[in-house]
């Protein structure tokens, strides 16, 4: 199994999610180990830089934004989303400043794609899921753009002492990326995996079954008993092929089968039996807008989670 990740990448703006933010990487850093990254992304237009137009024509009846002035206000936005990111560190926390220039989405995305085992760890604001996209928000699109797993830490989160790992498993690839990282940092931490599978609450609800009437009949005359060994079937199938993958390892693993809504079974799971839990989970290779659209577990779980979430693809 690889190394857990070597460089986690902390983009901050000034904001309260962006300092719970590095928070949250501070400890990651020191258990893992890794090194600790600031990352701050000046915008390189005005339109982006000053925000809204009302606020753009505010600042131009007060003077002309020439190639000086905008150097000097993405200087002055890094020097202060950089000192309150580091009033955030621990005492005695070790990070690196960088800058950069740009679209600050594509620029964090771009950055940690060219660094061996990053992660980065972004701040949330506390928006809806339909508001975060049609705002473009910069963690959302963090999430879709990155190459490498992100973790999101939202806004006014408690402070976490980790004592479990969840990991939502439904056998693809991407999950299995998730059940790695997430092994990785739970022995790092010397706490326990929690593999959860989500089945569907009722025959009805299984994939394929629902889409056409003979389904449907199909479905409503399964015994109770033989949909409930479907389901242990299909986690001990989904289980069994992680064990195998990982290979010998000394992680603690709990399995937990679930019905219901998938996002909702799993942001359940997270507040009833692990308070202070850190998700890991895999996202589908959808689109931005198709994921939103069509309800994506990954998506659904970001949003309502109050504890970390970790993003793998």
């Amino acid at each position: 199994m690889n190394d857990a990740q070597s460089t986690l990448v902390v983009p901050v703006d000034g904001s309260p999610a962006a300092a719970d933010a590095v928070r949250h990487a501070a400890m990651l850093a020191k258990v893992l180990p890794a090194s600790l990254q600031l990352l701050h992304v000046a915008p390189d237009t005005p339109a982006r830089l000053l925000g809204t137009p009302s606020e753009m024509a505010d600042f131009g009846r007060l003077r002309p934004l020439d190639d000086k002035t905008l150097r000097q206000l993405q200087k002055r936005a890094g020097d202060e989303a950089l000192e309150r990111a580091r009033a955030a560190l621990p005492e005695g926390t070790g990070a690196e400043d960088v800058r950069l220039l740009g679209d600050p989405a594509t620029a964090i995305s771009d950055h940690a794609s060219g660094i061996s085992g990053a992660r980065i760890v972004i701040g949330a604001r506390g928006r809806g899921r339909l508001t975060s996209l049609v705002l473009g928000s910069v963690s959302h699109q963090v999430i879709h753009g990155a190459s490498c797993p992100v973790t999101v830490v939202r806004e006014n989160a408690p402070a976490l002492d980790p004592d479990a790992v969840i990991v939502p498993a439904d056998g693809s690839a991407a999950a299995f990326h998730a059940v790695q990282l997430g092994v990785q940092t739970a022995l790092r931490l010397g706490i326990t995996v929690h593999l959860v599978h989500v089945f569907a609450a009722r025959p009805a609800d299984l994939p394929g079954l629902s889409s056409s009437t003979g389904g449907m009949l199909i479905a409503e005359l399964m015994q109770d008993d033989r949909f409930q060994q479907l389901a242990r079937d299909s986690a001990r199938t989904v289980f069994d092929n992680i064990y195998r993958t990982l290979g010998e390892t000394n992680a603690s693993f709990e399995e937990h089968l679930l019905h219901g809504h998938a996002a909702d079974s799993i942001l359940r799971f997270a507040e009833d039996n692990a308070g202070q839990g850190l998700i890991f989970m895999g996202r589908r290779g959808l689109g931005q807008v198709r994921e939103v659209m069509l309800g994506s577990v990954s998506h659904g779980v970001i949003h309502g989670a109050t504890n970390p979430v970790t993003v793998t693809t």
